[in-house]
């Protein structure tokens, strides 16, 4: 306050970080403030200005040294496997081209691909939007986007493939079911055990401002079956963690059933045991149960059959995705009653029809 300078020391790095961070939240210029030495990371995130010339270079030196690490350990490469490959889209996989190595795609391209929020721009669609199963195409169409964004996923890709007819994810019920209506190629589900699907009628209600994708059914059936599933989980301490995926097509379901899972268990009674995700959050994911919030009916204005009808190549798509993160029992909750009333090459419509394959559980009745 007197203009005069000071000198701080301190006996260890981040003793000096934190005096001069609390200097500088009491407003004191930071280009009167010098740090001398080797600053922390995150004070040299902060605060940059205030460093010496010197911690900077190190600083440099430092990742210009893993930047050579990095460069060896890539010359050293035989092989390139990239996993979920239909998710991956072509700007992330074209770098690893400069690699000059053997690549495998691997992934499933009848599962949910890019997400791109892009949809007015050509060219960023072409890059962002498409998988990376049409790398070939990329090349032979070059700057014409708008025939590149065109491709369809099971007819146009030139890549050569390798057809994998197993899964052994989930078991023969899951497998044929998802074969009917998606693959069509003889899939076959080793998981281990059978997975029991079961089917769960919501009956749609209406109620004052209510979101567009909100179903109200659904959520508080949703509640009640993970009260009866919790009570089962704390019942068994023998069992290491059993780990609960309620997925939904749709942010609004998806924020309704948090609020209602909240209002029931509070904050932190089931959050190391169940996750509230939208079906692009679960992309590459497996849980022992699934609840599937289907969220649309036709009984509801604003909740016509979209992202949860298969008969669409987008519906298709997220319903597979959805479905198949189980492993041994899956959860279907919809309006049995409008379903049953759709296109038979639906999945759900399957489901509503047959009410799924129960084959009950041992140790928890839900």
């Amino acid at each position: 306050m007197q203009g005069e300078r000071v000198l701080l020391l301190a006996s260890t790095n981040l003793a000096v970080d934190n005096a001069l961070t609390a200097i500088l939240k009491e407003g004191v210029a930071k280009e009167k403030v010098l740090r001398i030495g080797l600053p922390s990371e995150e004070f040299r995130l902060a605060h940059p200005e205030c460093c010496d010339e010197r911690a900077v270079q190190h600083r440099t030196a430092e990742i210009t040294s893993h930047i050579r690490e990095l460069e060896q350990q890539v010359e050293s490469i035989s092989r390139v496997f990239i996993d979920e490959a239909p998710y991956a889209p072509l700007a992330k996989v074209l770098p690893v081209l400069s690699l000059h190595r053997p690549i495998a795609l691997l992934g499933d391209h009848y599962q949910l691909p890019p997400v791109c929020e892009v949809q007015d721009n050509a060219s960023i669609c072409a890059y962002w939007g498409k998988p990376s199963i049409f790398l070939e195409d990329a090349f032979s169409l070059g700057n014409e986007w708008d025939a590149l964004n065109k491709l369809d996923e099971a007819r146009n890709v030139v890549l050569p493939r390798h057809i994998l007819r197993t899964s052994y994810r989930f078991g023969p019920t899951l497998a044929s079911l998802l074969d009917r209506h998606v693959y069509h190629n003889g899939l076959q589900g080793q998981g281990g055990s059978n997975t029991s699907i079961e089917c769960v009628h919501c009956e749609p209600f209406d109620r004052p401002n209510r979101k567009k994708r909100e179903n109200d059914s659904e959520a508080d059936e949703i509640v009640r079956r993970v009260e009866r599933w919790w009570d089962w989980v704390r019942q068994q301490p023998d069992v290491p963690g059993p780990r609960l995926a309620i997925l939904t097509p749709y942010i609004p379901q998806r924020k309704l059933i948090e609020v209602k899972l909240k209002a029931r268990f509070g904050i932190d009674a089931i959050r190391d045991h169940v996750e509230v995700l939208n079906t692009h959050q679960a992309q590459g994911r497996e849980w022992e149960y699934v609840f599937f919030s289907a969220s649309d009916t036709r009984r509801l204005v604003g909740n016509g059959p979209w992202f949860s009808d298969s008969t669409t190549p987008v519906g298709r798509a997220l319903v597979n995705t959805t479905l198949s993160r189980a492993r041994k029992y899956l959860y279907v909750f919809f309006d049995k009653s409008d379903w049953r009333n759709r296109q038979p090459d639906s999945i759900l419509t399957e489901l509503a029809v047959t009410g799924g394959v129960a084959k009950g559980h041992a140790l928890m009745e839900v």
